[in-house]
């Protein structure tokens, strides 16, 4: 809770426990995935249902002390001790702590929650529960819903010059304009008022191929393959400025790659999405059962965020990790790496996040807390946060 008193010079300070928060680097789930550094209040997020909320408050503040980081499924979360998971009930973890209802959750707006202790055998069981940080086990696994991404998808037009004289005809969804969405942003780039690149291994002939044809039919364009000097690889080229400048905009960023919201939709076939981009920057594996486990990396840890949500909401249960690379075109790069079965697919509600691990550490910087309607609960890296916040006046 928070106390205060005044020193020397009359002014009150705070002291005790304040709201549970994040560290600013993580990433919010909504139509369109940030960082929680850039949240602002009005954005629209998901929450614990997959439903959409607002945000309607953003507390940044600085703090110094210890920071747990649970590593799990969906990813790693670095967060304050008394930062609130919704986790399920199952029979290993039924142990005594303290714990807040699913549905409880709710009551608790911008108030200090009170948490009622979780007794053996919990008459719940196999239910939904939120547990503060530093009461969580191993045994525990985090919930993330499977979103139902939206089924109105609006391509943006093209962006001519009055001079221009060349229109490009106007894209309709299917299957192969997903893929090659999907090819582009694994490996490709555009330079502005100029040409699209995509680098191929020259030995991948048919992807190759298949590329070729999908700029044709899909944007009336013709691609020129140019075998690479210092390496066993190809450029598939296209010279056109209103492409590279529509490529430019929705999928380049100043550091990292990312889908456009309005591509992140139910009408495309997000798995030709998702395989195209495996095609380019990721691995398939053909097990002997039939099944296919696709392993995907990217220096884009926005794009990994972006391919989970999309696993998910598709049913599929994906793993993901980290990975520093020593060697390589870029040493001493940070790899974000996602990988899943395929084959398993299921219609449960919501994904469970298995924790790997739990370690803590003492941190000095930035956290950051918000407030949501409705649920009050919102998801970051993957999982359900409750963001009940403690608010206190200082006359």
């Amino acid at each position: 809770g928070f106390s205060s008193t005044r020193d020397a010079d009359g002014f009150a300070r705070p002291q005790g426990s304040w709201a549970h928060c994040y560290h600013p680097n993580s990433w919010i789930y909504g139509p369109n995935i940030n960082r929680l550094s850039d949240a602002n209040s009005g954005d629209i997020i998901y929450d614990q249902d997959g439903q959409l909320v607002e945000i309607e408050a953003v507390t940044k503040r600085q703090y110094n002390g210890k920071m747990i980081n649970i590593k799990s499924s969906s990813g790693e979360h670095l967060v304050t001790e008394d930062h609130i998971f919704l986790i399920r009930t199952n029979g290993s973890n039924l142990i005594s702590r303290p714990y807040l209802n699913y549905k409880d959750g709710r009551k608790y707006q911008n108030s200090k929650i009170e948490f009622d202790v979780l007794t053996i055998p919990l008459e719940a069981k196999n239910s939904l529960i939120f547990v503060a940080a530093k009461d969580l086990q191993k045994s525990d696994v985090l919930i993330m819903p499977r979103i139902e991404l939206s089924k109105l998808c609006i391509i943006p037009d093209y962006e001519y010059k009055s001079k221009s004289k060349t229109r490009l005809p106007k894209l309709i969804i299917n299957n192969e304009l997903a893929w090659f969405f999907g090819l582009y942003a694994g490996d490709g780039y555009s330079v502005k008022n100029h040409k699209i690149k995509i680098i191929l291994n020259s030995k991948d002939t048919d992807k190759i191929d298949r590329a070729v044809l999908a700029i044709k039919n899909n944007f009336g364009l013709t691609a020129h393959v140019y075998k690479r000097k210092d390496a066993n690889a190809v450029n598939i080229t296209v010279y056109n400025a209103q492409l590279a400048n529509f490529m430019k905009k929705w999928f380049d960023m100043k550091k990292n790659k990312q889908f456009p919201a309005w591509l992140l939709n139910s009408q495309f076939d997000l798995m030709s999405l998702i395989n195209g981009f495996c095609d380019a920057d990721g691995t398939k594996l053909f097990n002997k059962n039939g099944s296919v486990y696709l392993q995907i990396s990217n220096t884009s840890e926005k794009i990994i965020n972006q391919i989970y949500l999309v696993l998910t909401s598709i049913g599929m249960s994906p793993s993901r990790w980290i990975s520093k690379s020593d060697s390589g075109f870029k040493p001493n790069s940070i790899n974000y790496f996602i990988g899943v079965n395929t084959s398993k697919v299921t219609n449960s509600k919501f994904e469970e996040c298995k924790i790997k691990d739990i370690d803590m550490s003492e941190y000095s910087g930035e956290v950051i807390s918000l407030e949501t309607s409705d649920s009050h609960t919102y998801i970051c890296n993957g999982s359900v946060s409750h963001n009940c916040m403690c608010f206190i006046a200082f006359d």
